[in-house]
């Protein structure tokens, strides 16, 4: 495929959101010599923010891309609710993560959505540009919050340790981590 798309080099050390194209399916029958067109893909964060104040019920919004741990370009969405809308449009953090996965394209769906209290979302004292350091800080934190189980026995924290140190690994990693978003598959783990 990479012959007929003329993609001559794919630059690993890059952004996975930096590498997405679009391209249209040949049609059956076609020629296999014939080159498929792509284009590079436009990823902005906007557009997941652009949706999130169309939902009714979310009086604020932004969204951060950061590095969760073993997961690149994750976006990350904090919305402040509106607690004046009536009872039953009540939003809860599961109907918007719902309505962002049938409505978005899935790159554009947040990883996480965390509620800020109400207020306004932190914003940078000099430049008035939204705090991504903080917002950063908070993702992290929530992260490790809900996502990070430390071993619970001796053979747990063996198992973890050996898979650490297999991926060069500083932090810990959660029972709950995916296998295939570290960075493993079948055939290194055959290898481990």
């Amino acid at each position: 495929i990479s012959e007929r798309c003329k993609i001559t080099d794919v630059d690993e050390e890059s952004s996975p959101i930096t590498r997405l194209f679009t391209a249209v399916c040949p049609k059956p029958g076609t020629s296999m010599d014939e080159l498929i067109p792509i284009t590079p893909f436009e990823f902005t964060i906007e557009k997941t923010e652009e949706y999130l104040l169309h939902v009714k019920g979310i009086e604020a919004c932004a969204v951060i891309k950061i590095d969760l741990p073993f997961k690149l370009d994750s976006l990350v969405a904090f919305i402040i609710l509106n607690k004046l809308t009536d009872k039953k449009h009540l939003l809860t953090l599961d109907k918007i993560n719902e309505l962002c996965i049938r409505n978005l394209d899935a790159c554009y769906v947040p990883s996480m959505i965390i509620e800020l209290a109400t207020g306004e979302i932190p914003r940078n004292n000099k430049s008035g540009d939204i705090d991504v350091d903080i917002l950063s800080q908070l993702a992290l934190r929530k992260y490790y919050e809900t996502n990070i189980i430390t071993p619970r026995n001796p053979f747990e924290s063996q198992i973890e340790l050996i898979w650490r140190e297999y991926l060069e690994s500083p932090s810990i990693i959660s029972l709950k981590s995916n296998f295939f978003e570290m960075g493993v598959d079948s055939l290194k783990a055959g290898l481990l």
